[in-house]
């Protein structure tokens, strides 16, 4: 055989090399780099219940859900819950449970490890709706402090002390939804309460010396679940008790 025939017959297998070599590095790239889904996983969190008038409760029976899908749990007797199976993203949490106001939890990240470890909500604490009804207002002026004379049903005692939250505003329709500003919740031990509140603090939240300030009171739970409406940017109370009396003016000194 002549040298001119070897060369012809080597490089005709050469294309077939290429092609074998090329297939085989084409198809081990696509082989995944860990088995398991890098969709979804899942998320769980806890809650921990209390009454209105702060004892604790078993935190069973709330109902969780993921706002705008299907996703639904219940607390066990741990106060724990679980969903399955959800793919990353960022969510809102609804609590719910008969004789709580419902709140929320908003902007969970839920995003892949890589270890199938589940995304942890933190603990969400709750109160029950308030008890507590307001059955009289009054308010008076003494130096620099706006005294405030709520009436509750039923009534604070020095043993049982009843939560109420006041809130201010310009005109008679302030409310716990309309409002320019709120107190914290106060703790009342006798059935006419007196809660003081300096002039400064009415100043702070744009009101001014002379003005006349509106002042709606609230049964309120002691845990109060409030939380900030995003789409409004203003705090939500869910636990306030609606019965309640016409909001008062005071002039500020």
């Amino acid at each position: 055989m002549s040298i001119h025939s070897k060369m012809k017959r080597t490089f005709a297998t050469l294309p077939l090399l290429i092609v074998f070599t090329f297939s085989n590095c084409t198809q081990s790239s696509t082989i995944p780099e860990r088995v398991g889904s890098t969709l979804d996983s899942k998320i769980t969190g806890t809650v921990t219940l209390y009454n209105d008038l702060l004892s604790k409760v078993s935190p069973d029976g709330m109902t969780v859900s993921i706002e705008g899908t299907s996703y639904t749990a219940t607390t066990d007797s741990g106060g724990k819950y679980i969903f399955k199976d959800v793919k990353y993203g960022t969510y809102s949490f609804i609590f719910s449970k008969a004789g709580y106001g419902t709140s929320r939890i908003d902007t969970f990240k839920h995003v892949n490890n890589n270890d199938q470890i589940p995304s942890i909500v933190p603990n969400k604490t709750l109160g029950a709706s308030s008890t507590t009804a307001i059955s009289a207002l009054a308010t008076e002026v003494e130096g620099d402090t706006v005294i405030i004379h709520p009436s509750t049903s039923p009534a604070a005692t020095r043993d049982t002390s009843r939560g109420v939250r006041f809130f201010y505003g310009p005109t008679v329709s302030v409310s716990g939804s309309n409002y320019s500003g709120y107190s914290p919740v106060y703790g009342l031990k006798s059935a006419v309460g007196s809660v003081r509140v300096g002039k400064e603090d009415f100043y702070k939240l744009g009101f001014t010396g002379g003005s006349t300030v509106y002042i709606k009171a609230y049964g309120e739970s002691f845990i109060s679940s409030d939380y900030l409406d995003l789409a409004t940017g203003k705090r939500v109370f869910p636990n306030l008790n609606a019965t309640t009396v016409d909001a008062v003016p005071v002039i500020l000194p």
